[in-house]
């Protein structure tokens, strides 16, 4: 009697764990599943949150290599919605709900592209004056004063006398009654570019009264 006693409460015992056991699967939701991208390959460090319906508790996860991830809920409820979302990628967000004795809820998603839309970016700023100091230098910093002293009379006012005044300009003599022109690093003279107040200038010559500054 005694034996038969004692195999009978060993069994009461393995008859109460197992259903403890049970009752512990049973409060615990496990919700797997793998993100993939819309080329089908596994989507890495993609945030998934679930939420539970009835309770309003998130828990967060976020995918591996392969695009896998596993989230537990203690004494789960077993209805939640499960949210996907990856940078450059349009978040997705459906229900997955418990509808049998399912120890695992699982979740898959694939992500489509997205483009990116940036908000409108306003800038106010105070619009400069244009420089009208005709001695300020150019940005390049080779512009050179040219000095009228130092051009013959009987060419004052030919602008190719007037550079090849500059150390480094060479004056290159017109032929046949055209222009003389000007040569810097050995440039041919179309290379040069004149300009007044600005404007191209396709003249040789300034009048020899003119006030003006040449550089």
């Amino acid at each position: 009697m005694r034996i038969i006693s004692f195999v009978g409460a060993i069994a009461i015992a393995l008859a109460s764990a197992a259903v403890v056991s049970t009752a512990s699967a049973q409060d615990l939701d496990v919700i797997r599943g793998q993100v993939l991208g819309p080329d089908g390959k596994p989507l890495e460090d993609a945030k998934v949150t679930a939420t539970s319906l009835s309770g309003n508790v998130n828990r967060t996860a976020r995918s591996d290599k392969n695009g896998r991830y596993t989230i537990t809920f203690p004494g789960g409820e077993g209805d939640y919605f499960v949210e996907f979302s990856a940078l450059g990628y349009a978040a997705r967000r459906f229900e997955v709900k418990r509808t049998a004795d399912q120890e695992i809820l699982v979740a898959d998603a694939k992500l489509q592209r997205a483009a990116g839309l940036l908000e409108t970016v306003k800038v106010n700023a105070q619009r400069d004056r244009p420089e009208r100091n005709d001695n300020a230098p150019d940005i390049g910093g080779s512009e050179r004063p040219v000095d009228n002293s130092a051009v013959p009379a009987d060419q004052q006012g030919d602008i190719a006398a007037m550079a090849a005044s500059l150390p480094g300009v060479t004056l290159v003599p017109g032929q046949d009654g055209d222009p003389s022109g000007f040569s810097v690093l050995g440039l041919s003279p179309d290379q040069n570019n004149t300009t007044l107040n600005g404007l191209n200038f396709g003249g040789a010559n300034l009048p020899r009264d003119a006030n003006v500054t040449s550089s």
